[in-house]
């Protein structure tokens, strides 16, 4: 009976991961404009736009640049790849999957011209569960400091 038990428990935790690596997500409701729904230390997710975690980051290059050079910091990402838009259109969501379970996050990122300059605005959120225990954080702003100094 035990071994039945453990068969099924372990058939269960694989359907669990399959659902997880595979189970298809509305990218687009994730697409949305970063300041629009950015919240100051919302669980599950880190914000960079005016009342999110971290203010806008201005740039004295231009839009062009900073998606170039923020393209091959996002290239260099494991497991991350575009999903949605293109940064030198000015906005683009990202997919980044955990390495053991495959756990997915999106990252959407809007660079706006403002008089001559470049401002950057983002959201990093998870898909399932509340708490990504500062994963998102962490690596928009590794993105961010790759950047260097706005």
């Amino acid at each position: 009976m035990l071994k039945y038990v453990l068969i099924l428990v372990v058939l269960l935790l694989v359907a669990a991961m399959l659902y997880v690596r595979f189970a298809p997500i509305e990218t687009a409701s994730y697409h949305v404009d970063p300041g629009s729904i950015a919240q100051s230390g919302a669980d599950g997710q880190f914000s960079v736009a005016p009342g999110g975690d971290l203010e806008p980051q201005i740039y004295e290059r231009s839009p062009a640049e900073i998606a170039s050079a923020l393209e091959t910091i996002i290239v260099d990402t494991p497991r991350t790849r575009l999903v949605e838009g293109a940064l030198a259109d000015g906005q683009a969501t990202y997919m980044t999957r955990s390495a053991l379970w495959g756990f997915p996050d999106i990252t959407t990122i809007r660079l706006e011209e403002q008089d001559g300059k470049t401002q950057l605005t983002a959201i990093g959120r998870l898909v399932y569960g509340q708490k990504d225990f500062g994963v998102n954080e962490a690596r928009v702003r590794s993105w961010i400091d790759a950047l260097g100094d706005p």
